[in-house]
């Protein structure tokens, strides 16, 4: 029968108000409000706060609406929107907090039957001012506490988000630097490491940020978000990392950056930085060959056998399976061993004995064909992309491609 009543009455106020175009009374409104029809009142409640300014109750209930309204809007697409609410609800309650009075409440009581409670002391049922304006202050004390709590919960998520979007944007930039993981770790610089140390620092600000706005969420009651996150690794440095996720989702998909980051930084430092320095060294060691052939005219080809380091090359191939700095090697190593057997033949150049001649310069055509070979091998590869690779090593043996 109540809820007939009210729609009886919601009927006759509209067709009473068409378009609220006529003056309202407070007492036609508050049947709307005292049945919670909040979206329906306050249209018509703030056309009557616009010419009246002497009902405190009006202020109350304005504000009661917009606490309600600020609960059901987005906090995370309407932020703005949502502290907006808040901002005016907490106005019309302190409004409504000075002008309620005892002489009000006792003039106008029907109007404040929320706040209906029995006295312990005397049993009977009443409105005391003091439990409105306890009410009042807890709203508004809660109200600031939850703008607070939005913009905590905003802030945490667009920084996880924005992180995320810069952590995919240096990984892609250091993608287009380097074409394959080859390259990346061939090519390595202190510019790589300083920026796979941003992306690692960068990506773990991100996962602490999420996993705070996870926590400030939880402050605020139902929000409609309930997201989490997993972690993919990166296991194609050339074809994976690049795709963004939508931190609205509930199951968000991120990419390992950290983890990618520091695998890399450690294999760079650990493996491919000391590799570099034993190419140099071990480059110093022909050169030192070769001027001891050059100036003494002995035959080092003993001392080669002993400088040969198959260690090194297997380490090399586990990056690179045609190193240069291996063709060079054997090259220079094929030159000093063709001229190692020369010398060597010296000895017996007033022999005659044509078998031992014939033995002699076939040897000496082996090692020619051998040296022939490496160095084809060198001029038929792209050399400006295996210099780019090994720009370290070029540049510490021979100061440039040029020279090379």
């Amino acid at each position: 029968m109540r809820k007939v009543g009210f729609f009886k009455f919601l009927v006759i106020f509209l067709i009473a108000v068409p378009g609220f175009g006529q003056k309202v009374k407070y007492k036609d409104i508050y049947g709307l409000l005292r049945a919670k029809q909040y979206d329906a009142a306050e249209p018509v409640l703030k056309q009557f706060l616009a010419s009246n300014d002497n009902t405190p109750s009006a202020y109350l209930y304005m504000g009661l609406i917009l606490e309600e309204k600020s609960l059901r809007v987005d906090v995370l697409k309407q932020t703005d929107l949502a502290v907006s609410m808040m901002d005016s609800s907490i106005f019309y309650f302190n409004t409504a907090y000075t002008a309620i009075t005892e002489k009000e409440v006792k003039r106008n009581d029907e109007y404040y039957e929320i706040y209906n409670r029995r006295d312990l002391r005397t049993g009977s049922f009443g409105v005391k001012l003091s439990d409105i304006q306890f009410d009042l202050e807890k709203k508004r004390d809660a109200l600031k506490a939850r703008i607070d709590q939005v913009k905590m919960v905003k802030h945490y998520f667009s920084l996880a988000d924005t992180l995320y979007k810069k952590s995919t944007g240096l990984y892609t930039s250091i993608q287009a630097t380097y074409p394959t993981q080859k390259e990346l770790y061939l090519r390595a610089d202190d510019v790589l490491l300083q920026n796979l140390k941003k992306l690692s620092v960068r990506f773990d600000s991100c996962t602490k940020a999420f996993d705070h706005y996870r926590t400030s969420l939880g402050s605020l009651g139902k929000t409609g978000y309930n997201q989490s996150y997993s972690l993919v690794d990166i296991s194609d440095f050339a074809l994976e990392g690049r795709s963004g996720t939508d931190f609205f989702m509930n199951d968000l998909k991120l990419w390992n950056y950290k983890k990618f980051a520091t695998e890399t930084e450690k294999v760079i430092k650990e493996e491919v930085f000391p590799m570099q320095e034993h190419l140099i060294a071990y480059d110093i060691e022909i050169n030192n060959l070769r001027e001891k052939l050059n100036k003494d005219s002995v035959s080092v080809k003993s001392e080669l056998t002993k400088i040969i380091d198959e260690l090194l090359a297997d380490k090399m191939k586990k990056f690179d399976p045609d190193p240069l700095p291996l063709n060079l090697f054997a090259l220079k190593i094929a030159d000093l061993e063709y001229r190692s057997a020369v010398i060597e033949n010296q000895k017996n150049k007033d022999s005659l004995d044509a078998r031992l001649k014939v033995e002699q310069i076939t040897r000496e055509l082996g090692f020619l064909k051998t040296l022939e070979a490496k160095a084809n091998k060198l001029f038929e590869s792209d050399l400006d992309a295996m210099v780019a690779n090994y720009s370290h090593f070029v540049e510490n043996t021979y100061n440039n491609p040029v020279v090379l």
